[in-house]
């Protein structure tokens, strides 16, 4: 591999993407950093198992749900005199696996995570594949987003590559069986290291979680997969309400309302990590109050007889506006330009709710969706049509102010 390594600069893959550096090298490829900020993974083109994984990544390049990450191509290429199947995909900032390398996930972060990776999961078993690779390493964040990986998805009855089983695989995988019931076990596994750090599976490892969680695992553990969940069981018991008891209900006082927290995957990448994933924390913060309503305004009676004081209603509110969303598209007329890159999507639909993300939480970003010319991609911009100095001191402002890690420059035509 030191040969693709030496020429990573000047290859390229398909005719949109250039490799840049390596994140690491295996025995028949190797996984990169494209230059426009993507990743691209690599195998040596000489096996019916090579052509087999192709077809599942132009297969899986197909699909499109906010919380899978995007395959946005698949393909041949040539390195070296050496032929290479490849694919590109989005690039995560970080992954479940690094917080759980620090400390477990309180039971509020826990359902954060669940949320996004069922909506996700059902999608993908609605659409005949199971994941296959449902852990914490496979469970990214991307800027606010969470998403599950997506090259590891097979079609449901398929094997995927061989390897060993391990305890997030489910046991009917030494069979030469896979279904939706076996994420179902490897999410039961993933829940149940979220909240205790632990990898076990007895009875005595999740007899202490809190609910609802002890009941999701307990049913997703299940060594019969026709009696596992479903995702739509598992998302019903996760947000099904829980009763007081009737004693502690009447002995409750009012208490003064709680600052609601929001869970937050904050960017910890490192400039040596492997696929994108590193160690980050959740961290929390506090969504602002509303003021107290001033008090209603009253008529006050000046004669003797009138009628009793009334209180005015009080004005009708606005609607909150939500920040638009700019799409800008290549102007003919224009010169190559040089663009701040916050991230890369395929649908447009997932690139301009990004777009509103960062208005709301950057609004002193102008965050637009811009398409360059003969590029199937959508891109989300916070500066456009820049000098090179210029896009490149914005760069280093938006990364101040807490924007992703990766967010990059690049020269488009016009």
């Amino acid at each position: 591999m030191s040969e693709i390594r030496s020429q990573t600069q000047s290859e390229a893959l398909g005719i949109r993407y250039r490799l840049g550096g390596i994140l690491e090298r295996t025995l028949d490829g190797g996984i990169y950093l494209t230059e426009d900020g993507a990743l691209a993974k690599l195998r040596r083109a000489d096996s019916d198992e090579a052509e087999a994984l192709l077809s599942r990544w132009s297969d899986i390049s197909r699909l499109s749900h906010p919380h899978l990450a995007q395959l946005f191509e698949a393909g041949h290429c040539e390195i070296a005199g050496e032929r290479f199947v490849y694919a590109v995909m989005e690039r995560a900032e970080e992954s479940l696996a690094g917080v759980l390398n620090e400390r477990p996930l309180s039971p509020d972060e826990t359902r954060e995570m669940l949320d996004p990776a069922l909506d996700a999961l059902s999608y993908i078993h609605a659409n005949g594949y199971v994941h296959s690779g449902i852990q914490p390493s496979n469970i990214l964040a991307l800027g606010d987003t969470l998403k599950l990986s997506s090259d590891t998805l097979v079609r449901i009855g398929e094997m995927p590559e061989p390897r060993n089983r391990g305890l997030y695989d489910a046991p009917e995988m030494d069979a030469g069986r896979l279904s939706p019931a076996s994420d179902i076990w490897s999410l039961g596994v993933t829940t149940l290291q979220s909240l205790t750090q632990r990898l076990a599976i007895g009875e005595e490892a999740f007899r202490d979680l809190p609910e609802p969680f002890a009941d999701i695992v307990r049913h997703s553990l299940k060594q019969n997969p026709a009696e596992r969940w479903t995702t739509g069981q598992i998302t019903a018991r996760l947000h099904r309400p829980v009763p007081q008891p009737a004693e502690r209900r009447l002995e409750a006082r009012p208490q003064a309302p709680v600052r609601p927290t929001v869970p937050k995957w904050p960017l910890a990448l490192g400039a040596t990590a492997l696929v994108g994933i590193a160690v980050f924390i959740f961290s929390h913060r506090s969504r602002p109050v509303p003021p107290p309503a001033a008090p209603p305004v009253v008529e006050q009676a000046e004669q003797a007889g009138q009628a009793a004081p009334r209180p005015l209603p009080p004005p009708p509110r606005a609607p909150a506006a939500s920040p638009a969303v700019v799409e800008r598209r290549a102007d003919p007329t224009r010169g190559d330009a040089w663009f701040v890159v916050v991230a890369t999507y395929g649908p447009r639909t997932a690139a301009e709710k990004r777009a509103r993300e960062i208005s709301r939480r950057w609004p002193q970003f102008k965050a637009e969706v811009f398409q360059p010319r003969g590029v199937t991609q959508h891109l989300v911009v916070i500066g456009s049509g820049l000098s090179q100095p210029a896009a490149d001191a914005l760069r280093k402002r938006a990364r101040a102010a807490g924007l992703p890690r990766d967010v990059f420059i690049k020269k488009f035509p016009g």
